[in-house]
Parts: C-alpha cells; sequence; structure tokens
C-alpha cells in the first residue's frame, strides 16, 4: 500500500457473529486504517487536499468510511473536553467529600 498512489483504497469485509465488519486501508499523506460495523468503501467520493509537489488543492477519491468519520469526530473531541473539563464531587471512604476530575484513556 505504501507504493500505491495517493487516494488508494482497499476494503476487507470479515462476518463475525452474523455481523459484517469492514476494514478500509486508505492512502492520504499517510496510510489511514479505519474498521467499522456502519459503513465502508462503498460511495467513494472526491476530497480536496493539498498536495506539495503541485503547490496547488487537488481531488483525491475518498472512501465513505473516512468522510463519515470526519463528519462525526468533532462531537467526540468536544465531549471529551467538556469532561476533562469539570470536576465530579464523589464521596470517599471516609464519608468526607472531595473532588474529581475525569479523564478518558
Amino acid at each position: 500500500m505504501a507504493k500505491e498512489k495517493r487516494g488508494t483504497s482497499q476494503e476487507f469485509v470479515a462476518v463475525i457473529e452474523g455481523l459484517e465488519i469492514s476494514s478500509v486501508v486508505w492512502k492520504d499523506n499517510k496510510i489511514v486504517t479505519l474498521i467499522s460495523s456502519f459503513t465502508g468503501e462503498i460511495l467513494l467520493s472526491h476530497v480536496k487536499q493539498f498536495d506539495k509537489k503541485e503547490n496547488k488543492s487537488i481531488d483525491i477519491p475518498c472512501p465513505n468510511l473516512v468522510k463519515e468519520y470526519n463528519r462525526h469526530t468533532g462531537g467526540v473531541d468536544l465531549i471529551d473536553g467538556l469532561i476533562g473539563r469539570y470536576k465530579i464531587r464523589m464521596p470517599t471512604k471516609n464519608g468526607t467529600y472531595d473532588y474529581f476530575t475525569i479523564w478518558w484513556m
């Protein structure tokens, strides 16, 4: 995949306990791998990406899974940021209350 041109994608589908799992590998500037039970590579669209060699924006094919991920990732980042900023008051073993910050790992 490393020697393929930019915009190349491959999809691998497996059925696990009756559920289709799709793994999509897409080459942009680097190789991107995503796994989903929601969508896959089908419905390729084109996205504008900047090309350093040509010094301009070019259209490259993009799998549907990558577009869906990019469409929904902003909400996940927002929730993670909000949870990390607010402290939660929780009881301790000795009966007093202490403040804890929730951090996602």
